[in-house]
């Protein structure tokens, strides 16, 4: 969600991260903004259905002309990495 554009129509704006969302997750993100403000007044069902479509958009986005970290979900990852160790993601900070 910080990696996200404030707004749909920032869509072609570069994030500082180089993160590429599709149109799909960017309506999502704007969808579970709404709904987190909505929940306030306790709406749970629609932010519950605004964040799953985000989840379900990030897993099927088809990542075949992106490069590698510009998909949400690699970047992700990819600034947790895992610990070779415990073999779990290192906590965030």
């Amino acid at each position: 969600m910080r990696t996200a554009p404030e707004s749909v129509d920032d869509i072609n704006d570069k994030t500082k991260t180089g993160v590429t969302f599709s149109e799909l997750q960017l309506e999502y993100v704007k969808k579970v903004r709404e709904a987190v403000a909505v929940a306030m007044a306790d709406d749970d069902n629609e932010l519950d259905t605004a964040l799953m479509g985000l989840i379900i958009s990030f897993l099927a986005q088809d990542t075949s002309q992106l490069l590698l970290y510009e998909s949400p979900v690699m970047y992700y990852l990819a600034v947790r990495s895992v610990n070779p160790q415990t073999e779990k993601f290192y906590p965030s900070f």
